[in-house]
């Protein structure tokens, strides 16, 4: 009963946080992803918890849902404008190459100096070690779910880095999960590169708030 009671929960945060900000629905689709690589957790999906999460999280949002359809979906066509949209839908096969490789080194150099170049890689060798767990049904199944997460919300903004500018903090959530993997690990990880990407990012925070 427990259980069912934290799927309710989480289910209705969800749905109170795509009512916030559409980009919310990620996290759902990285967890989704994250159980699917997991045999541990596929297993789960044959229990009632999630699909009443999901039912909740549905009904949270339905009037958003509702409100769209009766007037021709124009909040979901905008944000999908605004996120794959752009010039480069309209402009030629080279320009659009040249456009999204710009775009694509402009996203990861400004995720490299939002988070640290170290704190960066640190994130992605434990994000992809707990993916490489969860496949192989090791280790601790949550991990995978944040993995799924960091993955699914970092991989949609790439996606749409090709096609026009993303703003540094849009993957924001995916640093999240991130942060998680990274503060469980820390022991497998480099101590000296930790320590060292620490007090880099502390710099960087605040040379940004001077």
């Amino acid at each position: 009963m427990a259980e069912i009671s934290w799927w309710c929960v989480t289910g209705l945060a969800l749905g109170a946080g795509m009512l916030s900000k559409y980009t919310a629905v990620l996290l759902p689709a990285g967890a989704a992803l994250g159980i699917a690589l997991d045999p541990r957790l596929r297993r789960r999906l044959l229990t009632p918890g999630p699909w009443i999460g999901v039912g909740l999280s549905l009904a949270a949002f339905s009037p958003v849902i509702m409100w769209n359809a009766r007037m021709g979906w124009p909040s979901f066509a905008f944000q999908l404008e605004h996120g794959f949209g752009g010039a480069a839908s309209e402009a030629g096969l080279m320009v659009r190459l040249l456009g999204g490789l710009n775009w694509e080194l402009d996203y990861l150099g400004g995720q490299l100096g939002l988070v640290s170049p170290i704190l960066f890689v640190l994130i992605a060798v434990v994000v992809g070690r707990a993916l490489r767990n969860g496949l192989r049904g090791e280790a601790d199944s949550r991990g995978t779910v944040l993995a799924g997460i960091a993955v699914a919300v970092f991989g949609t903004f790439a996606l749409s880095a090709l096609r026009r500018h993303v703003e540094p903090n849009w993957p924001a959530p995916a640093y999240v999960a991130g942060v998680v993997l990274l503060g469980a690990g820390w022991k497998t990880a480099n101590g000296r590169w930790l320590r060292w990407g620490l007090w880099l990012g502390a710099a960087i925070v605040s040379v940004v708030y001077i």
